[in-house]
């Protein structure tokens, strides 16, 4: 009985849109480690991984997910060009699974809630209705003041 009880709380949990609400930067992408410990990467020759290893400074100097009552707004690479792209899209919380659809293009993706809290949100990609393991670990961002 209290494995029940203790399984309601954590989806109640899991399902609360006021937790995710705000200003959130990604400090780690455990894809990138992965990557990094990839064959094609340690046989690639260092120009590529010096530009691999720019792309992944990049991606956790500067991406940021902004939950607002119902857009997104967050920043993804322009891996060409190197530089940020600003996007926005529609979301919603729906049990522990996270819909986007984005508005400036036709292109919608899920994402696995694994934790929200005051402080932390982490969540995992879900490609072909599987749960890919690497996780996007968030921390939030303090208000500015004034």
């Amino acid at each position: 009985m209290f494995a029940f009880i203790y399984i309601f709380f954590i989806i109640l949990f899991n399902s609360d849109p006021d937790l995710i609400f705000g200003r959130w930067k990604l400090v780690e992408l455990e894809a990138i480690e992965a990557i990094r410990n990839s064959d094609g990467y340690l046989l690639a020759d260092f120009d590529t991984q010096a530009l691999a290893d720019q792309q992944f400074q990049l991606a956790l100097d500067s991406t940021t997910y902004e939950f607002k009552r119902d857009t997104l707004f967050y920043t993804d690479i322009d891996t060409e060009a190197l530089n940020m792209i600003h996007r926005r899209a529609i979301w919603k919380l729906i049990g522990d699974t996270i819909y986007v659809r984005e508005i400036d293009r036709n292109y919608n993706r899920e994402y696995f809630l694994r934790k929200a809290s005051q402080d932390s949100l982490i969540f995992s990609s879900i490609i072909n209705g599987m749960v890919t393991r690497s996780r996007y670990i968030f921390v939030r961002e303090a208000k500015s003041e004034g």
